[in-house]
């Protein structure tokens, strides 16, 4: 099977309907195109999203990456949560048409705990995570996300958004009161005795007409270390396994 073309028409509104900065806050603005419109990333998620009958992401913001996966693969069920009120707020109204979306107004350690509670064999489905829930003003979550995930998923497929990539200073990353989004940060949350592969973006040419290069790791471990690179990417990324 081979993964769909990413459609970059696909639009929820856009920067046609619904203003975040009319909401009370400065939001990010709604795009109609996700994670950052990397073309690079968005082939490698694509390839992902073709395996796994879920998808699960944390942090939604105003629903951009959200709704233009859910969008691009009708068929895959998508959860999200956001804390923020008006952000979760936007962000429902814009998902509102996709019958394949659930939104859940909680910090992502509830949330993880809620729909393993609620969706029976939520654990043991291939599932693409996109963990997206840190940023400026609060103590990340990723520590406890990972934790749950490698301890409750025996197969997973896991990119970090922000994350730092190591040699690579063209990638910017999240940092915060201390707190750098890297490997350091997550190694000791990672289960141990796991077969685990980190990916890595390698390039330097800017892929987004919107976004400055934004680093990222995919995470595989279990039966999705058997993702193939996409081959129009291979020259794009690396990856090995992680000790």
């Amino acid at each position: 099977m081979t993964a769909p073309k990413p459609n970059y028409r696909i639009a929820f509104g856009g920067r046609f309907g619904l203003n975040p900065s009319r909401m009370g806050r400065q939001l990010s603005e709604f795009l109609e195109i996700g994670f950052h419109g990397d073309k690079y990333l968005i082939e490698l998620v694509f390839a992902a999203a073709q395996r796994c009958a879920q998808f699960v992401e944390t942090g939604t913001n105003v629903g951009s990456s959200l709704c233009y996966l859910a969008g691009n693969f009708p068929k895959l069920q998508c959860y999200s949560c956001e804390p923020d009120k008006e952000a979760f707020q936007f962000a429902r109204q814009k998902a509102s048409a996709l019958a394949n979306v659930r939104l859940f107004n909680e910090a992502s350690p509830q949330f993880l705990h809620t729909v393993a509670g609620k969706v029976p064999g939520f654990c043991g489905l291939e599932t693409l995570f996109w963990l997206d829930s840190h940023g400026y003003g609060f103590r990340w979550p990723l520590r406890e996300e990972i934790e749950f995930i490698t301890g409750n998923f025996e197969s997973a497929y896991i990119f970090i958004d922000d994350f730092q990539v190591p040699g690579r200073p063209q990638f910017l990353f999240d940092e915060y009161d201390g707190q750098i989004c890297g490997l350091e940060l997550i190694a000791d949350r990672l289960k141990k005795n796991l077969d685990y592969r980190f990916t890595y973006p390698c390039y330097q040419d800017k892929t987004s007409t919107h976004h400055p290069l934004k680093g990222w790791v995919l995470i595989t471990y279990g039966r999705a270390n058997t993702l193939e690179v996409p081959a129009s990417i291979q020259n794009k990324v690396t990856s090995a396994p992680y000790d």
